[in-house]
């Protein structure tokens, strides 16, 4: 099928963020426990998407009267506050510009999927010039469920209006690899580092990689395929 949309994942693919996982964690461990939560149920290395659904089944296993969107309100904002720290530091990813201009050049769209908060994703975008690069912008403020479930991925399509055997989605974490799975979408494993590439290659994804500008070839060749 022609390729007619390329969507990145954020975090690690395209901008290098220095955030503090550890610390937000312990900050989240403790707004939880004061919300009447198990605390020693979450873990440091918990991810966003696995904090929500621990909360959900103590919720239910423990019939608090709280909703899921009420631990929400209170935890975004201490990841948000974290992400919007690590931006001071972060890094444009080598590769990045060159990959978005030549999709430009060859009218492909381009969006971006994230289980990263806007509000630090539109200023990442921003402080490296990339403000007006994406023709769709997801982050988890617009979905249910993060990454690696795929309703990010399906709602960036949507707005596209691009059906999912005409995309890619190019990430570097199992959680994109997964989220391309879920949402029926081809993938691109970035490893940029031999152990990641070794441990995204046993997820099976269409292709894998180990830097942005061989994606880009990689994308040339589907493009003339087509």
């Amino acid at each position: 099928m022609a390729l007619k949309a390329v969507l990145f994942d954020f975090d690690g693919t395209i901008i290098d963020l220095n955030f503090k996982y550890a610390e937000s964690r312990i900050a989240i461990k403790k707004i939880l426990k004061g919300l009447g939560f198990e605390e020693s149920v979450f873990s440091l290395q918990d991810t966003a998407q696995t904090i929500l659904e621990k909360a959900e089944k103590q919720m239910r296993e423990m019939h608090m009267k709280m909703g899921l969107c009420e631990v929400k309100n209170r935890i975004w904002p201490i990841i948000d506050k974290f992400e919007v720290e690590a931006i001071n530091d972060s890094k444009l990813v080598q590769g990045t510009k060159p990959i978005l201009d030549f999709l430009s050049e060859k009218s492909i769209r381009k969006g971006l999927v994230s289980n990263s908060g806007r509000s630090a994703l539109q200023l990442a975008l921003t402080r490296h010039g990339l403000r007006k690069a994406f023709d769709a912008i997801v982050t988890r403020d617009e979905v249910n469920r993060l990454k690696p479930y795929g309703e990010g991925i399906e709602l960036a399509l949507k707005i596209l209006k691009i059906s999912n055997e005409n995309a890619i989605y190019l990430g570097d974490g199992i959680n994109d690899v997964l989220a391309a799975k879920d949402a029926k979408v081809r993938s691109i494993a970035i490893g940029r580092w031999p152990h990641s590439k070794e441990k995204l290659a046993q997820l099976s994804p269409d292709y894998v990689v180990i830097s942005l500008n061989e994606a880009m070839n990689l994308l040339k060749q589907l493009i003339e395929e087509a």
